[in-house]
């Protein structure tokens, strides 16, 4: 699931917006890519709810994909939300989020389903997506000392964040 989302992440962007922030416990992002939205929240201390009003949305529905921290790893959850909508996620200590918003559209459930942003930095190449063969690209190790958020939220603003030490 990780994998996947991370193939979805455009490496240009056409907007970047904080949405909010408090340099030592959270900050939330919002990235735009064409008509798609990625949103990365990430947080340390206490786990909390993170409440995201989505009035940056353009008129009309909304898919959301949200990916996040769960008790027993990543969790994925899918709804239509609006610009008239706030995005809430409960997420543990030192935890975060991760959401690509597309517009909602006939017989699309999800914006997993829909084509990849033009631009995107993992192009079809025809070869397996992993492998240690000539030519064969090879899926990025990740540190798994991270929340998988976190890593998210890494992709997503392309600068990695350091954990808060306690």
């Amino acid at each position: 699931m990780a994998e996947r989302f991370l193939r979805q992440v455009p490496n240009v962007w056409d907007e970047t917006k904080l949405l909010s922030g408090d340099p030592d416990s959270i900050v939330v992002l919002v990235r735009r890519h064409g008509t798609d939205w990625f949103v990365g929240a990430i947080t340390a201390g206490p786990g909390r709810t993170i409440s995201t009003p989505l009035g940056f949305l353009g008129a009309g529905t909304w898919l959301s994909d949200v990916y996040s921290d769960g008790p027993g790893g990543l969790t994925l959850r899918t709804q239509q939300v609006t610009s008239a909508s706030t995005l809430t996620v409960a997420e543990p200590a030192n935890g975060g989020f991760t959401a690509r918003l597309c517009p909602a559209t006939a017989g699309t459930t999800s914006c997993r389903t829909r084509p990849q942003p033009a631009g995107n930095r993992r192009p079809a190449t025809g070869r397996p997506a992993t492998g240690t063969g000539p030519g064969n690209r090879t899926a990025p190790r990740m540190d798994p000392g991270r929340h998988s958020a976190a890593r998210f939220l890494d992709a997503v603003t392309g600068t990695p964040r350091q954990r808060a030490v306690s």
